[in-house]
This record gives structure tokens, C-alpha cells and sequence, in this order.
């Protein structure tokens, strides 16, 4: 019988080969669909960019009206749907208007930290941990994003999914791209509503909201946090207070007669 030798060098090549064509790297940032960025459909071709037949979503469910609170952490995911596929992937990255990274990331299970310098700038990204995530048809990888300490401004965020089939190379794949943009909450010292049919008043001075109307039997409020919930409510007055609420950003409700209005307070 004849025995065939192969070099330690070709032995371990065939193994990377291997490893990548079925189980692919890890997510690679850089590739985010952001201003001076490609996506990852540079390396994985085959279809066109956001081919209809599925999708990606960026999601902050926990921030209120798309607007973040300086230094605050928020809930954030992305979600890659395509039917059919059973590996995905994704990386995202955060942006201020000057291509700069803003934020901090929190990792999820499934996904990791990274970092690339684009056009002399080092940015700050999330991607899919080695190897992907198998699942069947979408997945939604989760994780946290805390807001930069002061208001930068307009922050956008910028995410690429993949949708693979796992045929052992990067041909035939799906990829997507959206990229979504949230604002800070203003601080509101003293101001009125007088464009509503039901007028409000914050006064800073004294931690209260109060309602321009010429009676108030039929007055109904409501404070909410910026995760939604309501935290005080309150009937048949021209004001609320805020003296015994912790101090925030809250949204204020106000209800007369079947008519409303909000706005949104610092106290």
C-alpha cells in the first residue's frame, strides 16, 4: 500500500479553508453601510443589496419618540429575516453627524465588540460573534447602547445583516442594509402650547405643568417616564407638580374635554 504524506502547513490550510467556507468569521466591522463604508455585500455576492424577499430592522424600544437621554442605556436589536436562510450575521455602528463614533456598546450573548478606522477615524461597532448565528429564516440579536454623556446631537445608526445559506462560500447570500436616527431630549425651562386647542405651561421655577383652561372639572393628567410607564396622574386641577417625582425627563398629558395636549418637561 503506498502512503501519502502531506505537509503539517497544507493539513492545517485545508482545516481554515474548511472552517471558513461552512462556519464563516466573525462579523467584521467596517462594512456597516455608513458614510464612507461598503457593505457586506463587497464580499458576499450573489443577490442585490435589500432584496425584497426579506429584510433587516434597527429597533430601541425602550427610547421614547426617538429621543435619547444623555448618559442613559437603552435596549437596543437587530433583526435579519429571510426565508430560508440558516446563518446570520450583522454589525452596526453609531454615528454623530461628523462621522464620529458617539456611545457606548454593551454586547450581547451572540454578538461582540470591534473597532476599524475609517477615513482616520476610529469607530466603535458591534458584529456577530465567530461563527454566526444559526437559526431558521430570522434572528434578532440583541444588546445595549449607552447614550453619550452630552448631547451630540442628531445620532445615526448604521447596521448591514446577513442572511446566509451556508453552501461553504460567500456566493448566494442576502444582505441587508437600514440605518435609523434618534435624537436628545431637550431640556424645556419655560413653555407654552398656545398652537393646541389645550395650552400648557411649564414653569421650571416651581416643578410644574399647568393647563391654560377656563374650567377644570373635566382636567385629566398624566406623567410618563421615558420608558413609557406612568408614573403620576391626576383629575379636576389646572396644574400637576412635580416636587415628589425624582428628577428626569418626563412626558406630560393633558386631556380637557376630549381635547389633548403634551410636552415634554426636566424637572
Amino acid at each position: 500500500m503506498t502512503k501519502i504524506n502531506f505537509p503539517l502547513w497544507a493539513i492545517a490550510l485545508s482545516s481554515t479553508v474548511f472552517v471558513y467556507g461552512v462556519y464563516n468569521a466573525a462579523g467584521k466591522a467596517g462594512k456597516t453601510g455608513a458614510p464612507g463604508e461598503n457593505t457586506c455585500i463587497q464580499c458576499h455576492s450573489g443577490n442585490m443589496l435589500n432584496d425584497p424577499s426579506g429584510s433587516m430592522e434597527i429597533t430601541h424600544a425602550t427610547m421614547s419618540n426617538n429621543e435619547y437621554t444623555p448618559g442613559q442605556m437603552y435596549d437596543m436589536s437587530v433583526v435579519v429575516s429571510h426565508p430560508g436562510s440558516t446563518l446570520f450575521g450583522f454589525s452596526i455602528v453609531a454615528l454623530d453627524a461628523n462621522g464620529q463614533s458617539v456611545g457606548t456598546w454593551t454586547s450581547g450573548s451572540d454578538n461582540q465588540s470591534a473597532v476599524a478606522t475609517i477615513s482616520g477615524n476610529q469607530r466603535q461597532y458591534l458584529t456577530h460573534a465567530s461563527g454566526g448565528i444559526n437559526a431558521i429564516d430570522a434572528h434578532t440579536f440583541s444588546f445595549q447602547w449607552t447614550a453619550p454623556a452630552q448631547d451630540v446631537g442628531p445620532v445615526t445608526f448604521y447596521a448591514t445583516g446577513n442572511g446566509a445559506n451556508e453552501d461553504g462560500d460567500n456566493s448566494g447570500d442576502f444582505i441587508f442594509s437600514a440605518s435609523s436616527t434618534v435624537q436628545a431630549v431637550q431640556p424645556i425651562g419655560v413653555e407654552q402650547h398656545q398652537d393646541k386647542v389645550v395650552q400648557l405651561a411649564w414653569n421650571a421655577a416651581v416643578d410644574r405643568v399647568s393647563v391654560l383652561a377656563s374650567e377644570t372639572h373635566n382636567v385629566n393628567w398624566e406623567v410618563l417616564d421615558l420608558n413609557g410607564r406612568i408614573v403620576k396622574t391626576q383629575c379636576n386641577q389646572a396644574f400637576i407638580d412635580f416636587g415628589e417625582l425624582a428628577r428626569g425627563f418626563y412626558l406630560v398629558r393633558c386631556r380637557v374635554n376630549g381635547e389633548s395636549s403634551e410636552i415634554k418637561v426636566v424637572n
